[in-house]
């Protein structure tokens, strides 16, 4: 299903989004704004949904409401993130123990799994039958938590904003292209 139909159907009815969409959140707004649209209008398909906006305005108007609201809903937590990293790099430039609390629970994450890991394959011997259920969840949350621990380093903000930039220039292309619906006035 091509998503740019239903984004330039969206910003149609909310030219604020272009803004949004055009950002670095670009990923996570463009599946906000779509998963609207489709809850407004019933359908992912973009030419049925400019068929059910031309046969009932109301449907329009109500489109452009919750898209505006969106927005704003969008801005808000963009502000928030903004703020929250904003606080993260004040600690840590104010020398304040609290700016270090991620490296030292990822240190913690990454001690615990270790000595798990040592723990089962080094020490010699049958694990008793009441234990294994016990250390296995344990081994099982040990392991997805130093999962987490790596993403948050290495992973997931470079993959985020790789996306968000890829949907960012086809967002722009299309603007650039025509291929984007004039606002309406």
């Amino acid at each position: 299903m091509p998503i740019l139909p239903l984004i330039s159907l969206a910003i149609q009815f909310a030219p604020a989004l272009l803004g949004i969409l055009a950002g670095d959140t670009a990923g996570s707004a463009a599946g906000k704004v779509i998963s609207t649209v489709k809850d407004v209008l019933g359908t992912a398909d973009p030419a049925e949904a400019q068929a059910k906006i031309a046969a009932d305005p109301s449907l329009g108007e109500a489109l452009s409401a919750r898209l505006n609201a969106q927005v704003e809903t969008l801005r808000i937590e963009m502000a928030d993130v903004a703020n929250a990293r904003a606080m993260g790099l004040g600690l840590v430039e104010a020398k304040h123990w609290t700016g270090n609390m991620p490296a030292i629970v990822v240190l913690i994450i990454i001690a615990v799994h270790t000595a798990m890991n040592a723990g089962i394959f080094l020490i010699p011997g049958e694990i008793p039958d009441r234990m294994f259920q016990l250390l296995t969840a344990a081994y099982g949350t040990s392991s997805t938590a130093f999962g987490i621990a790596i993403a948050y380093y290495l992973g997931s903000s470079r993959s985020s904003v790789t996306k968000d930039a890829q949907i960012g220039q086809a967002l722009n292309a299309a603007v650039a292209n025509g291929n984007a619906m004039p606002a309406r006035r």
